[in-house]
């Protein structure tokens, strides 16, 4: 989607000016969705979003950050927003593999402290792999949880906000929040 910036008319004979802005510096906006987990990421970062539920072609009522997590499956896009006259909507990406198990909050997954100044634990599950994902989606480790607690070491990494994406023997998932001071 380009991105129109501002425009100048002299008279109504003359072409309007127009000046393309840009976000990422190359004159587009391109919103993208990524599923990790049950939870839907929207790109690019710092700009505004809103949630759209793509069977039903509507806004999503108070979905509006950059995450969506939904107990529901369907189909989701996000309208990604940098100004009034500079948005994009993603395509729509379908979510089919919540269960039950997953809404009744059947497992008791605890991850701590956090936040942390990088060394975080991860308890309450015994076999399955765990991932960490940057803001923007990029996958920066991934490894084998071990029985009885298996740590997580981040303090080698830059200070903010991280994604850890649990996925158990079963292959259910969950999603969580680490922030490193």
């Amino acid at each position: 989607m380009f991105c129109l910036n501002s425009t100048s008319a002299a008279s109504s004979t003359k072409t309007p000016d127009v000046n393309w802005m840009s976000s990422a510096g190359n004159d587009t906006l391109v919103a993208t969705v990524q599923l990790i987990g049950g939870t839907l990421y929207a790109s690019p970062d710092s700009l505004l979003y809103q949630w759209i539920d793509c069977s039903a072609n509507v806004p999503i009522a108070g979905a509006n950050s950059q995450t969506y997590t939904t107990a529901q499956n369907g189909s989701y896009a996000v309208i990604a927003v940098a100004s009034a006259t500079c948005y994009d909507t993603s395509t729509c990406v379908s979510l089919n593999n919540i269960s039950i198990s997953e809404l009744d909050g059947e497992r008791s997954i605890k991850v701590y402290p956090n936040p942390s100044q990088g060394v975080f634990l991860l308890k309450g599950i015994h076999k399955g792999n765990y991932s960490i994902y940057t803001t923007n989606g990029s996958l920066i480790l991934t490894e084998p949880i071990s029985s009885g607690g298996t740590p997580i070491d981040l303090s080698h990494k830059a200070k903010g906000l991280y994604f850890l994406a649990i996925e158990d023997m079963h292959q259910r998932r969950e999603v969580f929040r680490l922030i490193k001071e």
